[in-house]
């Protein structure tokens, strides 16, 4: 059946059928075949569907290190922006609008230093509602005063810069704040604000990243740490300070990420494992079939049926050159058109078709030579246990033959022959001697040795 073709785990059949080769396929093995065939081309378009919508996490290499090279960051109005949280649901800006009073002031500073020129600065800013989409609520500083600087440091010459964010109660007063709103609440609210259970400042800071698309912009998201650190002190004295400050300066530390994305040669390499797979099995057939048309070439080149002799056929021929191989075939005496009439032969010969025939071939033969009663006896022809006790396999196997030669019927002669080297030398040199001499040949022995005088010795190529 046709289905049986789609079986991905059928055993190799190293006979072949007219030039086609076959293998031994099952309904499990085709059911096996398509469910992995299934899985393996939906497991590969759901990675493709990944990829190209950018939904393979990229791998991630970071190493950190302290350096002393300079390291500035762009001073936006998006960079920082915070939130002090009444409660839950309200930030203290909408819990001043319901009560109309006011109960904390934000003071930003920007400090600058340069101790190798002797310069030091504090410029004081103001606060701004926070323009950008994803701090919609938050309060953000304005910088248009000192967009000349950067928040950077570096330590060899001696330049750094910060950002302090000093929040005050609404009556505090001290050398930064020294006026008071005139709708301050009463110093006991703004202490229950401050000391609230669900009371907290939330912070938003700015850090730069690779983009993960495929522009070349710079790609902006907020998040709780990065390349900036921020420090808080707390100080709940009334009139002495700030409730809160918050200082935001550069680190030494430096963070190194290497960013790798899925490439597409990575999804496609799943494609490649049955290729790999089809490779090696076109490798091992040809290997197996070079094997078969070495054996085939020693049989006939060497009627001795030497070992050594077929090694040697087999590491000259069929050695594996990956140039220049007919010019390799052709320094050890052998032709190309030799070599395919050899490939043909040895197909012909794995051919089951051929093999069939020559076996109906037999059997019309024997029903010419044969009458009826021997053909219906030979059917009872088979070997013995005097068979079975003679070893072909030792050194001393002609002597175990001579041995047991009486003990053996006819047929167990002429099959031990068959199975032993060592004996088939023995009669063939028996053989030889007696055409040399020319002694009582039959035609039979004519024949079979014009066979052997006239044909083409191809061992003398080697």
């Amino acid at each position: 059946m046709k289905m049986f073709l789609f079986d991905l785990f059928s055993s190799e059949f190293y006979f072949n059928l007219d030039g086609s080769h076959y293998k031994k396929s099952t309904l499990q093995g085709v059911v096996l075949s398509l469910a992995s065939i299934t899985l393996v081309v939906s497991y590969f378009a759901y990675l493709l569907n990944q990829y190209l919508n950018n939904f393979i996490d990229p791998l991630y290499k970071s190493q950190s290190f302290i350096t002393s090279d300079r390291k500035e960051i762009q001073l936006t109005d998006d960079l920082v922006g915070f939130q002090f949280q009444y409660n839950n649901s309200l930030s203290i800006q909408q819990y001043e609008v319901q009560q109309n009073k006011t109960y904390l002031v934000y003071y930003p500073l920007f400090y600058y230093q340069d101790t190798i020129n002797n310069i030091y600065q504090i410029i004081n800013l103001t606060v701004i509602q926070c323009t950008a989409p994803e701090l919609k609520g938050y309060n953000c500083i304005d910088f248009s005063p000192i967009r000349n600087y950067t928040l950077l440091r570096h330590n060899s010459n001696g330049i750094m810069s910060q950002l302090q964010i000093n929040i005050y109660g609404c009556l505090d007063l001290d050398s930064f704040k020294t006026t008071t709103p005139s709708n301050c609440a009463p110093q006991k609210d703004i202490d229950d604000v401050i000391n609230g259970g669900q009371a907290g400042l939330n912070i938003q800071l700015k850090t730069q990243q690779y983009n993960t698309s495929s522009m070349t912009q710079m790609q902006e998201t907020t998040v709780k740490q990065g390349l900036i650190i921020q420090g808080q002190q707390f100080s709940l004295q009334t009139g002495f300070g700030p409730y809160n400050q918050i200082t935001i300066v550069l680190d030494e530390i430096v963070q190194q990420i290497q960013v790798q994305y899925a490439t597409i040669t990575q999804i496609l390499a799943l494609h490649d494992l049955p290729k790999l797979n089809f490779k090696v099995e076109l490798k091992t057939q040809e290997k197996d079939f070079n094997k078969c048309l070495g054996n085939a070439i020693a049989q006939k080149l060497s009627i001795m049926k030497n070992s050594e002799i077929k090694k040697v056929i087999q590491s000259t021929i069929f050695k594996f050159q990956f140039f220049k191989s007919q010019e390799f075939l052709q320094s050890k005496g052998v032709e190309k058109k030799q070599m395919d009439k050899m490939r043909q032969e040895v197909q012909q010969n794995l051919n089951i078709n051929e093999l069939y025939k020559d076996v109906i071939f037999l059997k019309k033969a024997m029903s010419m030579l044969l009458s009826l009663d021997q053909m219906a006896s030979i059917q009872l022809v088979g070997l013995t246990d005097n068979f079975m006790n003679l070893d072909l396999q030792n050194k001393n196997q002609k002597i175990s033959y001579d041995q047991e030669k009486k003990k053996l019927n006819h047929f167990e002669r002429q099959y031990s022959i068959l199975q032993s080297e060592k004996l088939q030398t023995y009669y063939i040199e028996r053989f030889l001697i007696k055409c040399q001499e020319n002694c009582d040949l039959s035609e039979v022995d004519q024949r079979i040795f014009s066979s052997i005088t006239k044909k083409n010795n191809l061992i003398n190529y080697f």
